[in-house]
């Protein structure tokens, strides 16, 4: 198995004079505003391994920069590096020993391959082998050696945005979904004979009529034109790629229909959804000679953003199989997790020469470049907390600062999402549940009011519905009233003697409160309760956080 490495692009379209180089992980990532040139760097890596760009083969007129700055000389490279397996990757390894045995230059350590491949301004393409000595005048024929083991070796796929996805599985995936399907990569040696024997009978039991039938297409041709010795109808396949030269993909829901009749994002996710089939059987899993290398662009293209979320982690998680590279525009995409993952933030010049360039690879920095919005994974912490309300936020987050040595929850691990209403808060949590993932963990904490309890019932009943479950204490918590009355009767007491006109307290003849709400300037009220009370008077606060930590455990 082979594993891009690294790449490094220059004068390549929007690349213009100051190389952009990447190095890859199993996932990478490239987040950017649009016209920055992030498609150039999936293209410059299409054109390496396959000599074509989009179906197309090279040419200045539209891939090498229109800059006035760059030198006569100036020429379009891209560098790249991979690992290889000397184990299983036989044909790089003799390439490699013949170029070091004919020529004074060393591979390079770690079982690491560098290639160039440049063209001239006239559109002149060349190939450099770069080891230990870097550039050195080597035979052409050694260098077009190992570039071959290598390209060969790498299937690449680029799966641009806006293509007919029906044209992308039958031109770029349609020959290895059928080799995949019928043991073509699995080494299944018998089922792989099984099949074109079958063929074979096929092909013999159709001979006869049609030799019949050309025999007698002859006799009349050859009345006519004597020169014409045979007129020969033929079947057009000899063997299954032949005979299958792509699939008809067909959707089954409320009616039986091509893809083609289906909406984009129906389209988009069968395409993806092929491509996952790929990476569950994949050629590596076979011990094949053969290396699939996925550059998608915009996955999340034409998809419900509900859909989003669940299509990234799909992709993710194919990309532990199949190295996947991907632009996108949505920040489900970049994953909170650098292991395994490397994500590029890229945008372009706002001087001349106007060019593509990384200007940073953090979380934050992409985030900030895609302009999340309040519903995403990105805006998440490691706990997210829908409230009611503002001041539910104002309390609890009050609260837990306070707290904060004597609590297991660090105010800094948590974030507070406030609805509005009860209702609205069940709305919200389902919402949020769905961009949550294992390093992002969603609670409702709701009041036990009548508002409160309806609210409940109606998650419950969708949750029902859609073949759910919702758990109290776990998911959601209901408290015995609301959260102002988790304060201590001593902070009660204080905040209704300092406003009595906007906080209403109630005693019965025994001097216990049995009523406390506040009926206006909630947020200021919820402030100036903390300023009151002690650690001593928000035992009911740490009860639930301790409730929420257990739920977590």
């Amino acid at each position: 198995m082979i594993k891009l490495k690294s790449v490094e692009i220059e004068n390549f379209r929007s690349i213009i004079a100051q190389p952009l180089a990447l190095d890859f992980d199993d996932l990478t990532v490239i987040v950017g505003p649009n016209n920055c040139g992030k498609s150039n760097i999936l293209r410059g890596l299409q054109l390496f391994f396959t000599g074509l760009i989009e179906g197309n083969p090279y040419t200045t007129e539209i891939d090498y920069p229109k800059s006035e700055s760059l030198s006569p000389k100036a020429q379009t490279k891209i560098t790249v590096t991979v690992e290889y397996d000397p184990g299983k990757e036989v044909s790089i390894k003799k390439a490699l020993e013949e170029l070091e045995k004919e020529s004074d230059q060393s591979r390079l350590d770690e079982n690491l391959v560098r290639l160039r491949l440049s063209y001239s301004k006239n559109g002149v393409e060349s190939w450099q082998f770069l080891g230990k000595k870097g550039a050195r005048n080597i035979r052409k024929d050694l260098i077009h050696r190992v570039k071959e083991s290598v390209t060969q070796a790498i299937i690449f796929k680029y799966i641009p945005v806006g293509r007919d996805s029906l044209e992308s599985i039958t031109h770029e995936i349609s020959s290895e979904l059928i080799k995949t399907i019928f043991s073509g990569w699995s080494g299944a040696v018998q089922k792989r004979k099984e099949i074109n024997d079958a063929i074979f009978s096929l092909i013999g039991k159709l001979s006869p009529e049609l030799k019949a039938s050309s025999g007698s297409v002859t006799g009349s041709i050859r009345q006519v034109f004597s020169e014409i010795e045979n007129l020969e109808l033929r079947l057009p396949f000899e063997n299954l790629e032949e005979m299958l030269p792509n699939l008809m993909p067909i959707v089954r829901d409320t009616a039986e229909t091509g893809l083609k009749s289906k909406g984009a994002g129906i389209q988009t996710s069968s395409l993806l959804f092929l491509l996952k089939y790929l990476a569950d059987n994949h050629p590596q899993r076979h011990n094949a000679r053969v290396t699939f290398i996925w550059a998608v662009e915009e996955p999340e293209s034409f998809l419900h953003p509900t859909k989003q979320k669940a299509m990234a982690d799909m992709l993710i998680g194919f990309s532990k199989e199949v190295q996947t590279l991907i632009t996108t525009h949505c920040a489900h995409f970049v994953p909170r997790s650098n292991v395994g993952v490397n994500t590029y933030v890229v945008e372009k010049q706002n001087d001349a020469p106007f060019s593509t360039m990384l200007i940073g690879t953090e979380y934050e920095l992409a985030r900030q470049t895609l302009g999340v919005s309040l519903l995403d994974s990105m805006s998440m912490y490691p706990l997210n907390l829908v409230v009611e309300g503002p001041s539910d936020e104002i309390l609890l987050q009050g609260a837990m600062e306070k707290l904060a040595e004597d609590s297991p929850l660090s105010p800094s691990d948590v974030k507070f999402f406030p609805a509005g209403n009860a209702m609205s808060a069940t709305y919200l949590f389902e919402s949020i549940r769905n961009f949550s993932d294992s390093q992002t963990i969603v609670k409702l904490i709701i009041d036990g009011d009548e508002a409160g309890k309806k609210a409940v019932d109606g998650l419950n009943g969708r949750a029902k519905r859609d073949g759910i479950k919702w758990d109290s204490n776990k998911d959601y918590f209901q408290l015995a009233l609301d959260i102002e009355n988790l304060l201590s009767e001593n902070v009660k007491r204080k905040l209704h003697k300092e406003r009595p006109a906007q906080v209403q307290l109630v005693e019965n003849v025994n001097g216990k409160i049995t009523s406390f709400k506040v009926i206006e300037n909630k947020k200021s009220n919820a402030t100036r309760a903390l300023e009151i009370g002690e650690k001593d008077d928000l035992a009911n606060f740490k009860d639930l956080f301790d409730k929420i930590a257990a739920s977590m455990a």
